[in-house]
C-alpha cells in the first residue's frame, strides 16, 4: 500500500542510540509507522545535579557547585549559599510622587514583596507646569501667582489680545526689500517678512556686483552701456600683448621677473627684435627695457 504523500508522519516508537550525560547530549531514532520515513532528535545533557548537597554530583560523581537550592523560611533565599531564588511572584510599587506644576515626579519602583528586591526601576515624570486657563494671573493647579495666561487672538493678528505677546506662528511670508545687483552695486536676496504679524523671519543676503562685461571690446559694458576699460583681452599671436589695447597681459613671464638674469633677457630679446625687425620675446617692453639699461650701466 501507497502512502499519501500529504500524511502527518507518526513516530510511536524511539530508539536511543546514545544515551545522554550530565554534560553531553545523547541521540535518539525513529521510523514513520506510515511511510518509514526516518527521524532523529537530540536528547539534552542533563545536567549535574547534587540533592544531598555535598558537592558531588549525584549522576556522575564530578565535583560541581550545583546543589538544591532550599528556602525553608519562605524569605526568597537559599538557606545553604544565600543565593537569591525568588520568583518575585508578587510586588509593590514604592518612591512613587506624583508630578507638580515645577517638581518632576517618579513612577516608583516594583519591589519584590517577598525577598526586598527592585525588580523594576520607576521613570521620572515631567513637570506639568502652572495652567492659567481663566487668565486670572493664578495657576488653576496650584494656586500660585503666574503669569501664564491663555493667548488669545481674536482679531487675527498675530499678537495676543490680552498681553501682546507674538504668538505668530508665520504660516504666510512674504519677501521685501530684494534688489537685483548690477554691474556696480550690490544687490540684496531680500528679508522673509509674515504677512499676518510683519515679523521679519528671516534675513536676507547680499549678492555681490557684477562687475562690468565687455565681451566685443567696443570699450563699453554689455550689460549697462557705462564706458569702460575693461574688456575681455584677446592674444591671437601669442605675444603677451592685447591684440586690441596694446595691454601686457602675461605677467607671470620668466622676463617680466625681477632679477638680473631677467633684465639681461629682456635686454637681448629686444636687441633681437630691432635687429630682426619683429617681435622675439612673448612680451616686449620699452618701458622694462630703459629702465634695465639704467640699471646695467
Amino acid at each position: 500500500v501507497t502512502a499519501d504523500p500529504d500524511h502527518v508522519h507518526s513516530f510511536s516508537t524511539w530508539t536511543v542510540v546514545k544515551e545522554a550525560t550530565c554534560t553531553e547530549d545523547g541521540l535518539k531514532t525513529s521510523t514513520c509507522d506510515i511511510c518509514g520515513a526516518k527521524a532523529s532528535e537530540v536528547i539534552p545533557a542533563k545536567g549535574h545535579v547534587d540533592k544531598n548537597n555535598d558537592k558531588k554530583c549525584d549522576n556522575c560523581g564530578a565535583d560541581v557547585d550545583c546543589h538544591s537550592h532550599v528556602d525553608a523560611d519562605d524569605n526568597g533565599f537559599c538557606d545553604d549559599c544565600g543565593e537569591n531564588i525568588c520568583e518575585h511572584a508578587s510586588t509593590t510599587t514604592v518612591g512613587a510622587k506624583d508630578a507638580t506644576c515645577e517638581e518632576a515626579g517618579y513612577t516608583g519602583d516594583k519591589v519584590c514583596n517577598k525577598c526586598g528586591e527592585t525588580v523594576e526601576k520607576g521613570t521620572e515624570i515631567p513637570a506639568t507646569g502652572h495652567a492659567d486657563k481663566n487668565n486670572d494671573k493664578k495657576c488653576d493647579n496650584c494656586g500660585a501667582d503666574v503669569d501664564c495666561h491663555e493667548h488669545v487672538d481674536a482679531d487675527d493678528n498675530g499678537f495676543c489680545d490680552d498681553c501682546g505677546e507674538n504668538i505668530c506662528e508665520h504660516a504666510s511670508t512674504t519677501t521685501v526689500g530684494a534688489k537685483d545687483a548690477t554691474c556696480e552695486e550690490a544687490g540684496y536676496t531680500g528679508d522673509k517678512v509674515c504677512e499676518i504679524c510683519g515679523e521679519t523671519v528671516e534675513k536676507g543676503t547680499e549678492i555681490p556686483a557684477l562687475g562690468h562685461v565687455d565681451n566685443d571690446n567696443d570699450n563699453q559694458c554689455d550689460n549697462c552701456g557705462a564706458a569702460v576699460d575693461g574688456h575681455s583681452h584677446l592674444d591671437a599671436d601669442k605675444d603677451g600683448i592685447c591684440d586690441s589695447c596694446g595691454q601686457h597681459i602675461h605677467d607671470d613671464c620668466f622676463c617680466h621677473r625681477n632679477n638680473i638674469f631677467s633684465k639681461i633677457l629682456r635686454l637681448v630679446y629686444t636687441i633681437l627684435s630691432i635687429v630682426c625687425m619683429k617681435r622675439i620675446t612673448c612680451c616686449p617692453d620699452m618701458e622694462y627695457l630703459l629702465t634695465d639699461i639704467g640699471d646695467l650701466t
